[in-house]
């Protein structure tokens, strides 16, 4: 070797040493660490939000001269509120904040709660467990999915598997719109038993290409009839498919749940070989686990996040008591002042679980979004340039990802555009709204979705647009390759109306 040459050699070791020595701040989070420790790898932070604030320090006091890395220890992480990330919250093109697991392990963010003190019961005479839920009953908590051992399981129905059909719709007429809706419908002589009583129960209806959520308010055994506290977005028809949840008299076989409001009491039949206490039942309590919230009308974003190797699972969303769809713009209601029991088209209005709204370079990939009763992602008002990749995005109760919204943004700092999903499985979906879509695209421009498996679901795989009729439209340039779409409207086990 050229002797001149060695202190040229040493000197370019030395630069790439100190560049992995120094490749930025990292944390460390575990269940089992302290938010009193100093977030090393021996040391680590117990909670998501200190190590947060500890990233959001260093920004603030203009330490971040390089990458932050917060590195999540296996375990579940249950959270008290959804984690949280504001503008401050992120990095830069040269210095990123990642989030991500560490090593090869699988931590979960969970806004779920694991529900303990089952005992063993009789109910109707069936074996079934049952415990006291006290939120329940004080009115702080109710939902409408549960998981045992991370398994969803069936919500008392009636029927146990397929669907019942309406029988008649008193009082419509030819005259009547279709967009009417209905607050009653007739069922068929035996549908529905006489002595069955409704206090928490639902009929969900697929009527055209939506579903509603109907809460039973009385039922008429003479006249067969079944009245709602809530309006059937369009006007149901004789054939129509529905079928019951939540009474109590549905909670028949094994794998099925039921709670009662008023008492606070959850039943549950458990399968063959599960045992209290060495059983995992997991209830949602959050709506949403992750929200990324800037401020596109003031110029402000979430920027070059990622999130790597993470599960996020576990939360519900429920339809408001106040939805109605003429404040969206659309015709007017005859029934007055009573709510809406759905949305008009894909489930629009259901939130992401994780959410981001002025969003700019995140990145998502390799994580899982799963057990959840929304949309699993959902990127709104001014998110730009974000990016899903390589993940799993399974058992959801609406779709997998929405990106943009109902209205057009004329100002570009509020337009949301140059999103990508790319080599993604999103599947097992419409568990809560069959009508929800696997990606929907809004009045936004230049995404891309590539290469991903789409499947096993009620409604639509893929839909773009929005703009009804030959109106204005922001949806252009979305390119849609490669995508494998298969078991639409009916899914692989058979199930679907």
């Amino acid at each position: 070797m050229n002797p001149l040459r060695l202190p040229l050699l040493l000197s370019l070791l030395m630069l790439i040493s100190t560049a992995v020595f120094a490749g930025g701040k990292e944390f460390y989070v575990s269940p089992r660490g302290s938010d009193e420790n100093a977030g090393t790898l021996k040391r680590p932070f117990r909670t998501l939000e200190h190590a947060r604030d500890a990233v959001r320090a260093l920004r603030h006091e203009g330490r971040l001269a390089l990458p932050a890395t917060v590195y999540l220890r296996q375990g579940i992480y249950t959270l008290a509120a959804p984690f949280s990330l504001l503008p401050e919250d992120g990095g830069s093109a040269a210095c990123p904040v990642t989030y991500r697991a560490y090593k090869k392990e699988r931590p979960v963010i969970s806004g779920g709660k694991v529900i303990t003190g089952w005992k063993e019961s009789q109910n109707d005479g069936r074996r079934a467990w049952s415990v006291s839920l006290p939120d329940v009953k004080s009115g702080q908590l109710f939902f409408h999915q549960l998981w045992v051992d991370g398994a969803r399981r069936t919500r008392a129905r009636h029927p146990n598997t397929g669907y019942l059909k309406i029988h008649a719709v008193p009082g419509v007429t030819e005259k009547t719109v279709w967009s009417d809706g209905n607050v009653s419908f007739q069922f068929a002589p035996g549908d529905i038993p006489a002595t069955w009583t409704f206090g928490d129960a639902e009929a969900i209806v697929m009527s055209r290409w939506v579903e509603s959520r109907l809460p039973v308010a009385r039922v008429d055994s003479q006249e067969h009839l079944v009245e709602f506290s809530k309006r059937a977005l369009f006007t149901l028809e004789k054939g129509d498919d529905y079928y019951i949840e939540n009474a109590p008299q549905a909670l028949d076989i094994p794998g099925e749940w039921y709670l009662d409001r008023s008492s606070g009491m959850l039943w549950y039949i458990p399968l063959d070989g599960e045992k209290i206490g060495k059983t995992t039942v997991t209830i949602p309590v959050l709506e949403q686990i992750l929200r990324l919230e800037g401020d596109p009308e003031r110029g402000k974003f979430v920027e070059h996040l990622t999130f790597q190797g993470i599960a996020f699972s576990y939360s519900e969303w429920h339809l408001p008591d106040t939805l109605h769809w003429s404040q969206a713009g659309g015709p007017a209601s005859p029934y007055g002042s009573i709510p809406d029991g759905g949305f008009p088209q894909a489930a629009y209005g259901v939130p992401g679980a994780v959410a981001g709204q002025g969003a700019h370079n995140l990145t998502i990939d390799q994580c899982e979004i799963s057990r959840v009763g929304s949309y699993a992602i959902e990127l709104s008002r001014g998110c730009q340039g974000n990016r899903i990749l390589r993940s799993t995005l399974r058992d959801l109760g609406a779709g997998g990802v929405k990106i943009g919204e109902t209205v057009i943004r004329p100002a570009a700092p509020e337009q949301t555009r140059r999103n990508d999903v790319i080599d993604c499985s999103i599947s097992d979906w419409g568990r809560l709204y069959h009508s929800a879509v696997g990606i929907w695209i809004a009045q936004c421009s230049d995404n891309r979705i590539l290469h991903n498996k789409i499947h096993d679901f009620y409604y639509s795989g893929l839909s773009v647009g929005w703009t009804w009729g030959y109106g204005p439209s922001a949806a252009k340039g979305n390119i849609i390759e490669f995508n494998d779409v298969h078991h639409i409207g009916v899914r692989s086990d058979g199930d679907g109306p």
